[in-house]
């Protein structure tokens, strides 16, 4: 691990049986609830622990994050994860993450999250060094290859998106549904680990709209993620109304890039966005398949030009 001395370890874990999918590997949601465990704990080390932050109502809120997935997880699993502090300014600070393989230390996933303290009345942006007793590391860590975007370009977010340029762009609606309490935690809001797993309950439907990358029907082929990015706009409560609406990014070889708009179906407000890179991928070989040559142009032809997270 690159700089070691400026990491902290910040989870041990396993992967259960009922996290994975039926891909056979843990859901990508399940990724995202253990990196921000590992950024509570991170900033317990820095003295940010949850009954100090419920002592001055304080809470932590992911902003933008970066996840690059570098190996299946499968049911047995045991991991760890360790972390180091990247950016920090005014408002906000910026998390790098490994999630990796205990039994030979291979990374699984890697994690950059840019992360605010905020009120937990009214959600305003709380200034850090307004926080007493936070101890941020003066050093910094820099991003290793492992973590640095390979599919994407993580360029600034554009404003948040509206429902009607999504219908005028000719996004398909992959997902419609309700915040289940389960998905709140103690204040009534949903996790943030709910909009990746909004996302891939809607997936399916996504790959059905284009109409290219039906899996066989002896399911020997199946879809994985290489690569997300989620920028998290608004905070979605328990009991409210979700809608993703997506749309083709590009196409290479291997892999299709799309792009997710989730709203409040209510208000309108946009909840999130976000970029994704996935491949199909053999069943039984783990590996990857190249998209035929008579398919990536009908691909192609759905690609919605200048559709950005």
């Amino acid at each position: 691990m690159p700089d070691a001395a400026l990491y902290r370890e910040c989870l041990r874990g396993f992967v259960n049986t009922w996290e994975c999918d039926e891909m056979g590997h843990m859901n990508v949601r399940f990724y995202i609830s253990r990196a921000l465990d590992g950024v509570a704990s991170l900033a317990n080390q820095w003295g940010l622990g949850p009954a100090r932050l419920r002592g001055l109502g304080i809470q932590l809120k992911p902003r933008d994050q970066h996840i690059r997935f570098h190996r299946e997880m499968r049911p047995g699993l045991a991991c760890h994860m360790a972390g180091a502090l990247l950016t920090r300014d005014e408002r906000s600070f910026t998390i790098y993450q490994e999630l990796r393989r205990s039994q030979d230390d291979a990374i699984c996933a890697t994690f950059r999250s840019q992360i605010q303290a905020v009120h937990q009345e009214d959600g305003r942006a709380v200034a850090l060094d307004a926080i007493d007793g936070l101890q941020l590391p003066d050093s910094l860590a820099e991003v290793p290859a492992a973590g640095t975007p390979r599919g994407m370009k993580l360029r600034a977010p554009r404003p948040s998106p509206t429902r009607g340029e999504a219908v005028d762009a000719g996004l398909f609606k992959i997902f419609s549904g309700q915040v289940d309490p389960q998905l709140g935690n103690g204040r009534g809001e949903m996790r943030a680990e709910a909009v990746m797993g909004f996302i891939s309950d809607g997936v399916p439907h996504f790959f059905d709209a284009l109409g290219e990358l039906q899996r066989d029907t002896d399911k020997s082929i199946g879809a994985a993620a290489l690569e997300y990015r989620i920028v998290y706009r608004a905070t979605a409560r328990v009991g409210d109304l979700l809608s993703i609406h997506s749309g083709l990014q590009g196409v290479s070889s291997k892999a299709t890039l799309f792009c997710h708009w989730m709203f409040d179906e209510e208000s309108g407000r946009c909840v999130a966005t976000s970029h994704a890179v996935a491949v199909c991928f053999d069943l039984e070989s783990r590996r990857a398949l190249t998209i035929p040559e008579d398919v990536r142009p009908r691909l192609e032809a759905q690609v919605v030009e200048g559709l950005r997270v």
